[in-house]
């Protein structure tokens, strides 16, 4: 559970206990937590404005997730927004610098339409990620609602304009 920018709470619901991590004991690089995914394989994986942090339950820690750009690696994250696991094990992280997904083998970013949900949801935009059983990937802000054909990376975008007949709120 994210305690409002000051520290992660793990619980345990067997016996009720519960451990911190925070700046403050050296378990995070930042309260912050923008976004929480356990993966298919139970791993947690943690996005903030420091990155991309994966749970090691061995270390009781937090691990950063160097940012691959192309053949440079670097601990430089564009801060995690948002994350989602599809079907096929990629994680979908929106980031400061847009849509990214992290390959299935947790080893390579790629960026995806490098620019062109910054100029649709903003810089400061709201985001949630989510994938569909149809291969499409969903982004809801407050701009609206994106879908985004995985194969062809076709967008289309739905708005909540009372106005418009294909509206969300007319459907």
């Amino acid at each position: 559970i994210g305690l409002g920018g000051k520290a992660l709470v793990r619980f345990n619901t067997k016996d009720f206990s519960q451990r911190e991590f925070s700046v403050e004991n050296g378990k995070l690089a930042s309260n912050g937590i923008a976004a929480l995914c356990n993966d298919h394989r139970d791993v947690l994986w943690l996005g903030n404005r420091k990155g991309l942090f994966r749970f090691d339950p061995d270390r009781d820690s937090f691990t950063a997730m160097p940012h691959t750009d192309g053949h440079n690696t670097s601990q430089d994250h564009p801060g995690v927004r948002a994350l989602h696991e599809d079907r096929e094990g990629r994680l979908w992280a929106y980031t400061r610098t847009g849509l990214e997904v992290l390959e299935k083998d947790r080893r390579s970013w790629r960026q995806v339409l490098p620019g062109a949900f910054d100029a649709m949801l903003g810089r400061t935009a709201s985001v949630t990620v989510m994938a569909s059983d149809d291969h499409s990937l969903w982004l809801g802000s407050n701009q609206g609602l994106f879908r985004m054909e995985l194969d062809t990376s076709a967008l289309e975008l739905f708005t909540n304009d009372q106005g418009a007949i294909d509206s969300l709120s007319n459907t």
